[in-house]
């Protein structure tokens, strides 16, 4: 069976704490940088960050998926990874601070089974897979700023 990884980065104008806060909001910030193709998103347990179980069903190729992934942190603050048990998909969100912005980096990672036209699988789940997470990516600046996470939280402002 292939590997197949897809990966895209981008620079976000933010501090690493905003973008960390956005996107390990599974509640409100995850929802809003959902592509249109992925739905019935439902927290079913937590909502922020290591141990948030959540659900959501996709239409993949034409046949209806549906995912529980489970959220963790290897890295607080730099790495969420969300783990699909069914699929084995792992999608991992790696956060590297560079001053004032924050580079992104969005990976997926699962196994295709051998087939006739794997060639073509990975292609187009490569492209598809790619303008998702650029879609997700070009979102964010807006929901951080949406939900507030540009402003300091109240452990941060001196009182």
């Amino acid at each position: 069976m292939p590997n197949i990884r897809v990966e895209t980065r981008r620079p976000i104008p933010y501090e690493s704490d905003a973008v960390y806060r956005c996107l390990a909001d599974f509640e409100r910030g995850q929802p809003r940088l959902l592509p249109e193709a992925v739905r019935d998103y439902v927290v079913q347990a937590g909502g922020t960050g290591e141990g948030t179980l959540v659900s959501c069903a996709m239409t993949i190729r034409g046949r209806p998926r549906n995912f529980q992934f489970r959220i963790a942190e290897p890295i607080r603050t730099r790495t969420i990874t969300a783990f699909d048990h069914a699929s084995h998909l792992t999608l991992t969100w790696f956060l590297r601070a560079e001053g004032p912005t924050t580079e992104v980096e969005i990976e997926a990672f699962w196994m295709e089974p051998d087939s006739t036209f794997g060639f073509v699988k990975v292609w187009w789940a490569t492209i598809v897979v790619r303008r998702m997470f650029n879609s997700i990516l070009d979102r964010i600046p807006a929901v951080i700023v949406e939900l507030g996470y540009d402003r300091p939280t109240s452990a941060e402002t001196p009182g």
